[in-house]
């Protein structure tokens, strides 16, 4: 079992430069992503992403500023144990 996940939104800070223990580049930031919603709800349509990226990845966040859009992706396999939390109606 496998999941990919896409966000799209605008940077809500700076992003963080932190470092691996081994002295790696990482890169935190959190952005705003719109979710849809019915007509009839009312709140505020975002969705707050936390993102967190090594390597060539993290110097790629770090080049973009709060308020920018951009667009995140990544795609893992599950572990067996996490299989199970998923509704057969959902999952594959």
């Amino acid at each position: 079992m496998s999941v990919h996940v896409l966000a799209t939104g605008r940077l809500i800070a700076e992003p963080v430069r932190r470092a691996t223990k081994n002295g790696d580049p990482m890169a935190l930031a959190t952005l705003a992503a719109t979710v849809p919603l019915p007509r009839d709800a009312e709140g505020d349509p975002s969705m707050l992403v936390g993102v967190v990226c090594f390597g060539a990845a993290a110097e790629s966040l770090l080049a973009h500023a709060k308020g920018e859009t951009i667009a995140v992706s990544e795609g893992r396999s599950l572990p067996p144990v996490l299989s199970g939390f998923w509704p057969q109606s959902v999952g594959p």
